[in-house]
């Protein structure tokens, strides 16, 4: 897998909207930020800067949000199947990738390496999260515990990451399964795109988006402010929006 294709992957996950079949338009997302690959000082934000532009809410995560792109005919999808409450209780060590050719011409493509390798260039540490609410969930699932796979820079250390994730910290996790774990089959991701809309929850239950910018965190929860809010919002009818995919190369 390459970090090319990682980014590009990543990317398409996320629709830039134009036009929304049951609501008016909404103030979008500021789009000011570069679409670089994130190094956040939090091992959970692995992530594309900027790649949220023309989301509108937090709540476009439920699976009750069903999106359907142009050019032919397509099934509307949600963007995430699976949204949880729930904390991380275990960490290990998953996969490390490393260039194998760091030139500028051409793709780049990773092969894997150790964990602990010093030339590796991004991770995948594995979390066990003790699940203890289904949100919303496009087969009626109803997990105690689910794997989910957080994407780290190279130069984090297993203790590094084990520090920063194991927490009595509640988090809002809406988790896809996607090609970057295809090595496993039992491990989730946190999406739409490495954990940019992971949330945490305070003790009196208001949300906040750490792998976010403020200015952004603002227009995402302006309308699901709190979890309350959140699972109001899960109960509502299934919408349609109509998109056109994003290409970032």
């Amino acid at each position: 897998m390459s970090k090319q294709t990682l980014v590009t992957l990543v990317a398409l996950v996320f629709l830039t909207a134009s036009c929304d079949s049951t609501t008016e338009a909404t103030e979008t997302i500021p789009s000011s930020e570069d679409l670089t690959v994130s190094r956040h000082a939090d091992v959970r934000c692995w992530t594309v800067d900027g790649a949220l532009t023309n989301i509108e809410s937090l709540a476009d995560v439920l699976p009750n949000t069903l999106f359907t792109s142009g050019g032919p005919p397509s099934a509307p999808q949600p963007l995430t199947p699976l949204v949880v409450v729930g904390q991380v209780t275990d960490v290990v060590a998953g996969r490390a990738w490393a260039m194998e050719d760091d030139g500028e011409d051409g793709p780049e493509d990773g092969v894997v390496v150790p964990f602990d390798d010093p030339g590796a260039m991004w991770k995948h540490v594995h979390s066990t999260v003790a699940v203890d609410e289904v949100l919303a969930s496009v087969d009626d699932q109803s997990p105690t515990t689910i794997q989910v796979s957080f994407t780290v820079n190279g130069d984090v250390s297993l203790e590094d990451a084990r520090t920063q994730l194991l927490s009595e910290q509640e988090l809002m996790l809406p988790l896809l399964q996607w090609a970057g774990t295809d090595y496993n089959a039992d491990l989730w991701a946190v999406g739409p795109s490495n954990s940019t809309l992971l949330a945490e929850i305070d003790a009196e239950g208001r949300l906040s988006l750490p792998c976010v910018g403020e200015r952004t965190a603002d227009t995402l929860l302006r309308n699901v402010p709190t979890l309350d809010a959140l699972r109001e919002a899960a109960a509502r009818p299934i919408r349609v929006r109509h998109v056109e995919p994003v290409y970032l190369m």
